[in-house]
C-alpha cells in the first residue's frame, strides 16, 4: 500500500515537471530515487541580474544597443555626416560647396606681374591660366588689357585671384549691382590699395581716352636771364627738374605742347632746370604744385604766371653777364622848366687831382 502511494507521487511530480517545462522551455528534472544519485543534466543558464533603470528612464523588455557616452560640457557632438560612414567603412567627410564666382566691371589701367590693375586704385591678383576673352562673343580678343578699355573680371573666392578678363571698347555703366559686386570684390584687394574713385564718376562726364592737344603757355618775371631756359617738371617724371624743355616766344613767354589722353591727372611746377631755381609765389614761398586733370576735348590750353624765381631776391637788383648798366646823366631833369628846376644844385664835375 506504501509502495501503490510513493508510485503515485511519483507520476504526479513527473507529470508537474514535464507541464513546467512544457511552459518555460526548461528541461524536466527527474527526481532521483531513494538511494540513487541526482541525475546529471543540461545546466540552466543564470538568469542575468536585473539592473534598476536610471531615474527618468523607462524599462524595457528588449535589449537595447549601447548608447555613446554623453559628451563633456562645452564639447560638440557629432553631427550626423560626421558620423556617417562611406562604404568600406570610411568615414565620410562633409560635403564642401565650393564658393560662388565674382563678376564685376570696371575701367582697365594695367595687366602685369601677375596683377590687373583698375581705375579705382584696385590691384587684383591674376591665375597662372588667366583667360582673356572678348566681352560679347566670349571667344579669343585681339585687345590687347589697358586704357582706356573696359573689363568684366571673374574672381574665384578660392584661389583669391581673377581668372578671366572680358575686354571690350564699350562703356560699361556702374548701377547697384555694379556696386555691390565690386564691394564683394573688394575684400580680395591686393592689401594696401587705397581705394580712389574713378575720375568719370567723380567728374560725371564719359572719358574715352582720347588724344588731347595740351599747351602749356607760361609768363615769366623780367629778372630771368635771356640765356636761361624754363621747364616743367612732373609728379609723372620722378620730379625731374629738367623733365620737359619749353620752347621761347619771347624774352617772358615760353610755350610747350604735348599730347594726353583725357582722364589724365598729374601735378607739375615751372623750373630753370634745376630745384635751386623752382618757381615761388609773390609773397616768395613755394607754393603747392599745380594740378592739372585732362577733360574730353580736342585741345586745352593752360596759362600760368611765374612771379619769381627760388634763387633771385627781389631786394637786391640781378647782375649777371646780361645786365647792362645805367649810365651817369649828370642832368637827370634837364628837360623840366626852369620853374620846376630851381632848388635843384647844378651837378658840377669833380676835379682830378
Amino acid at each position: 500500500m506504501n509502495r501503490e502511494r510513493v508510485r503515485s507521487l511519483a507520476v504526479l511530480v513527473l507529470t508537474a515537471g514535464a507541464l513546467l517545462a512544457a511552459v518555460t522551455g526548461a528541461p524536466a528534472q527527474v527526481p532521483a530515487r531513494p538511494g540513487e544519485p541526482a541525475p546529471v543534466g543540461p545546466a540552466t543558464p543564470a538568469a542575468p541580474p536585473s539592473i534598476a533603470p536610471a531615474p527618468g528612464v523607462s524599462a524595457s523588455p528588449t535589449t537595447s544597443m549601447p548608447q555613446p557616452a554623453a559628451s563633456a560640457p562645452g564639447a560638440e557632438s557629432p553631427s550626423p555626416a560626421a558620423s556617417a560612414s562611406a562604404p568600406g567603412g570610411t568615414p565620410a567627410s562633409a560635403s564642401h560647396t565650393p564658393a560662388a564666382l565674382i563678376r564685376f566691371t570696371g575701367q582697365l589701367l594695367d595687366l602685369r606681374n601677375g596683377y590687373v590693375f583698375f581705375t579705382t586704385a584696385d590691384a587684383f591678383k591674376v591665375s597662372p591660366d588667366l583667360r582673356v576673352v572678348d566681352f560679347d562673343t566670349g571667344g579669343p580678343t585681339k585687345l590687347v588689357p589697358g586704357p582706356p578699355l573696359f573689363a568684366r573680371a571673374t574672381l574665384d573666392p578660392a584661389s583669391r585671384s581673377v581668372v578671366e578678363i572680358a575686354l571690350t571698347k564699350r562703356h560699361l555703366a556702374s548701377d547697384a549691382a555694379f556696386q555691390q559686386a565690386y564691394a564683394q570684390a573688394h575684400a580680395y584687394a591686393v592689401a594696401g590699395s587705397p581705394t580712389v574713385v574713378a575720375p568719370e564718376l567723380l567728374h560725371g562726364t564719359r572719358l574715352t581716352g582720347r588724344a588731347v592737344a595740351v599747351t602749356f603757355f607760361v609768363q615769366v618775371p623780367p629778372t630771368t636771364p635771356l640765356t636761361d631756359t624754363v621747364y616743367i617738371s612732373t609728379d609723372a617724371s620722378g620730379w625731374i627738374a629738367n623733365a620737359m624743355r619749353m620752347d621761347r616766344i619771347d624774352a617772358l613767354h615760353y610755350r610747350l605742347t604735348r599730347i594726353y589722353a583725357s582722364g589724365t591727372k598729374f601735378a607739375y611746377r615751372y623750373t630753370r632746370g634745376s630745384w635751386n631755381s623752382v618757381e615761388v609765389g609773390e609773397n616768395g614761398l613755394q607754393g603747392d604744385a599745380h594740378e592739372f586733370f585732362v577733360p574730353e576735348v580736342d585741345a586745352k590750353r593752360l596759362t600760368d604766371v611765374v612771379y619769381r624765381w627760388s634763387d633771385q631776391n627781389p631786394t637786391s637788383p640781378q647782375v649777371g653777364p646780361d645786365s647792362i648798366p645805367t649810365p651817369f646823366n649828370p642832368s637827370p631833369f634837364g628837360n623840366f622848366p626852369s620853374t620846376l628846376r630851381q632848388g635843384i644844385p647844378v651837378p658840377s664835375p669833380t676835379p682830378r687831382p
